[in-house]
């Protein structure tokens, strides 16, 4: 575990103190996440014990807090020294997150970019990002 004891977090004009702790104790009251029925639009998941939990229920509970963005949930957890995992599947293993790529959407490999406006450059081909094909690692990985 790092050296890290404790994340602090801001939602609107509150101020939260995340443990280690308080994680485990919300895991233990949260059930994990199930892959059998997985929740489409919950993508970024903590390693708790030998279990996956969403990184926002995880904080939420342990902390108090709502409406916690889940950038703010999983980098709080990564600093506390929990795996922090993002997993993917159907057309998002295939094609990768819009979201990731900017403007080049989507990041599949076999899209194109589009010319800026005004340009009358050819269309390329674009890679996909290295976010999106770490997902794709991590899921084939589970």
């Amino acid at each position: 575990m790092p050296a890290v004891t404790q994340a602090a977090f801001t939602v609107g004009d509150v101020t939260y103190q995340l443990t280690a702790d308080t994680v485990r104790a919300a895991a233990a009251r949260l059930a994990p996440g199930d892959s059998a029925d997985p929740h489409p639009n919950r993508s970024w998941y903590g390693l708790v014990g030998t279990h996956l939990y969403y990184v926002v229920d995880l904080v939420e509970d342990a902390t108090g807090a709502r409406h916690v963005k889940v950038k703010t949930a999983r980098l709080s957890l990564a600093e506390l020294g929990f795996p922090v995992f993002a997993l993917a599947w159907n057309t998002l293993l295939a094609q990768g997150h819009p979201g990731h790529t900017g403007w080049l959407l989507p990041c599949a490999s076999r899209r194109t970019n589009p010319a800026s406006a005004g340009e009358s450059a050819p269309r390329q081909r674009v890679s996909a990002c290295w976010l999106c094909s770490g997902q794709r690692a991590v899921a084939q990985l589970l």
